[in-house]
């Protein structure tokens, strides 16, 4: 008989972190009740979902300048969508290399009044994000 050779099975999953990365130590800290409240409402404010990362990122200096979370109504998610398409239209049209139609120009001024509107909600969630307000 032959002798067979066992193949060692592949585990999934991602590589393990090299020591020096690996969270080994817990830290426990007392805040008052309306410490813990800002430190949630800032860490929510910032697109974090624990208040274990907020804090690690803040002492390590990486928060400042992290992306707010956006939250778009479903109105805008249409309106977004609906900017995608004739944006798309209105570039296959230019590329195609036909004349000039007229109903492009409705096209153009329809997606410029989109791009607007998107433009000032952004700049209302990121001004309110900036003051720290959620």
């Amino acid at each position: 008989m032959q002798q067979m050779q066992k193949k060692k099975k592949k585990r999934g999953g991602r590589p393990p972190k090299a020591p020096e990365k690996r969270k080994t130590v817990q830290m426990k800290i007392w805040v008052t009740p309306s410490e813990a409240a800002a430190i949630k409402q800032k860490a929510e404010a910032e697109g974090f979902k624990h208040v274990g990362q907020f804090m690690a990122k803040a002492v390590s200096g990486s928060v400042h300048g992290t992306a707010p979370v956006i939250k778009f109504t479903p109105v805008d998610m249409r309106n977004l969508a609906t900017l995608s398409k004739n944006l798309n239209e209105i570039a296959k049209h230019l590329h195609s290399g036909d004349e000039y139609d007229p109903e492009m120009q409705e096209n153009v001024l329809y997606v410029g009044k989109l791009v607007k509107k998107l433009g000032q909600e952004l700049y209302r969630q990121l001004r309110n994000h900036k003051n720290g307000v959620v």
